[in-house]
């Protein structure tokens, strides 16, 4: 969280933090701190926009397609960035920690705690 008290519509509250106003911004960084990669938190958003004809045809045959979280979607999008992902591990907090997502970084061959 980026402290900002001016007015604007993106600032945010966050009720029972430190830094109560602000600016929401997730991180890539390195272990002492070093930003490498900053997504700007931007509210919920659809993937790609809106459903295409295939997906519509596969929602009405009744196979629904796997629906991720949005901390899923946030270290997927984060770590796409990353070049050779043997050579990294990936540390992170209860928030962003999901079964589904411990298997997607499995199957790209991230090692995360």
């Amino acid at each position: 969280m980026v402290r900002y008290f001016g007015r604007h519509g993106c600032k945010m509250y966050m009720k029972g933090k430190p830094v109560k106003f602000g600016y929401k911004l997730w991180i890539l960084s390195s272990f002492d701190g070093y930003p490498f990669y900053i997504i700007p938190y931007q509210g919920s958003q659809k993937e790609n926009g809106s459903e295409n004809s295939s997906e519509r045809l596969e929602t009405t045959m009744g196979s629904r397609k796997e629906k991720k979280k949005l901390s899923q979607t946030v270290v997927e999008n984060l770590l796409s960035v990353v070049e050779t992902t043997t050579k990294h591990k990936i540390y992170m907090d209860n928030f962003l920690t999901s079964y589904n997502l411990f298997v997607s970084l499995r199957d790209k061959r991230f090692s995360a705690t």
